[in-house]
């Protein structure tokens, strides 16, 4: 066990775990975090606590930190929980750079409990993340600045980022040229991602062309359980856009309000190879000017899979009302409701088979084919659904030509032809 005073402006030094002989530091506002970042080894944790007067609490750090190398714990005093920011506000500077700091038995850097705000960069206004494993817990990231691409967040180079219980809203990406990715995360080559238990709000790109109002990937793995997404907009995937092989699990989810002036009104997953699955979740109130009011899966890309969720009042200018597919698609155990479209109020499948089981279509509209449902040249297979009050041009529960569509065992009622 030891102590390590790390200067004179220290608040305190508390002794810790004897086995790693790890320190832990607590500072107020009057300290720098930088500093104590340098003192610290690996292992060490940096508590950030608050001016306490007695009659006013500051919790206010304005600075930017650098962790190079090193697995350390920054957290906030949970004696003054949702107090404590960290900003950059006025240093024109990112608030946090993570480097070349990798999980070692079960140790990472972590940064709990704090409000990261107010930082601007090319790539990740808050945290820029390289080459490292980090977890971010209960922390929120408001009004933070790409010049680039990820307005929060920017996970680079193979890393491992998990992100539980936070919250981002009003980040920006300002984009490069005409185009923007992940206003609140941009995860880039190779890297592995996990979101649970996260509320992405209102963040922004602004750019006109671009996609991930709340999540860009490009080449990773992006597992996101129990959260939610409301009130983005972007040309595609306007909550979340994956591309260039990159796997998407949805768990859990609610998307709500999000709005693509192309395609993708809440997710997109393209490019051959990427795999989507989603279940338990719910897209409500999605929209898209062009193609999958709620989710586009496409480009010969790898299976969709879908799985006890339900779309409700999603509604595309052009084909799929709540999901739009290119790839072999398998729905089991969900819920359409009054879905639009022009093709496909419901669901759009394209150029690969689809399989319905155990699955309900209700009010779904098309104007052109397919109030319910919609497909293109490959089979259809529907079992043990239910198509009720669906509008359209026939076939009003699906379409597509001589597809050698199977159905069976279905219950179709009260399905009407456009204008009855």
């Amino acid at each position: 066990m030891r102590t390590r005073p790390l200067a004179a402006t220290t608040a305190m030094v508390v002794l810790a775990t004897a086995s790693f002989a790890q320190s832990t530091v607590v500072l107020t506002p009057l300290n720098s975090i930088q500093s104590a970042v340098n003192a610290a080894s690996d292992g060490d944790t940096i508590v950030l606590s608050a001016l306490d007067t007695g009659t006013a609490v500051f919790g206010d750090y304005t600075q930017t930190v650098s962790i190079v190398g090193k697995r350390l714990t920054i957290e906030a005093d949970p004696n003054y929980a949702g107090q404590i920011s960290v900003s950059a506000n006025g240093l024109d500077g990112r608030v946090f750079f993570i480097s070349g700091s990798r999980e070692l038995n079960g140790n990472r850097t972590t940064i709990r409990g704090l409000r990261v705000v107010d930082g601007i960069a090319t790539f990740g206004g808050g945290l820029f993340q390289e080459s490292s494993d980090i977890l971010v817990t209960d922390c929120v990231f408001e009004r933070n600045v790409s010049t680039d691409d990820g307005g929060a967040v920017f996970v680079d180079n193979t890393c491992n980022a998990t992100f539980t219980d936070c919250r981002f809203s009003g980040n920006e990406s300002l984009g490069s040229g005409t185009f923007a990715a992940g206003a609140a995360i941009r995860v880039d080559d190779d890297a592995v991602v996990a979101v649970d238990g996260c509320v992405f709000e209102s963040n922004l790109l602004t750019a006109p062309e671009g996609g991930g109002g709340a999540i860009y990937t490009e080449r990773t793995l992006l597992t996101v359980t129990n959260s939610q997404f409301r009130d983005h907009h972007a040309q595609f995937g306007a909550a979340i856009y994956s591309v260039q092989n990159s796997d998407l699990v949805l768990r859990d989810n609610h998307f709500e309000n999000n709005h693509a002036t192309s395609n993708g009104g809440a997710v997109r997953n393209i490019d051959n190879g990427a795999t989507t699955t989603v279940e338990r979740c719910v897209f409500r109130g999605n929209s898209a000017d062009g193609l999958a009011g709620a989710l586009e899966h496409g480009f010969n890309a790898a299976p969709l899979s879908v799985t006890d969720s339900l779309f409700e009042n999603n509604a595309a200018g052009s084909n799929g009302g709540a999901i739009y597919s290119r790839g072999p698609s398998t729905i089991v155990n969900s819920f359409f409701y009054a879905n639009r479209a022009d093709r496909g109020g419901g669901f759009y499948q394209a150029d690969a088979a689809i399989d319905v089981v155990n699955s309900v279509f209700v009010g779904n509209g098309a104007s052109v084919f397919g109030g319910a449902m919609y497909d293109g040249s490959q089979p259809m297979r529907v079992y043990n659904s239910t198509f009720v009050a669906n509008s359209g041009p026939q076939p009003v529960a699906a379409g597509g030509g001589d597809a050698g569509d199977v159905i069976y065992n279905a219950i179709c009622s009260a399905n009407t032809p456009a204008g009855d």
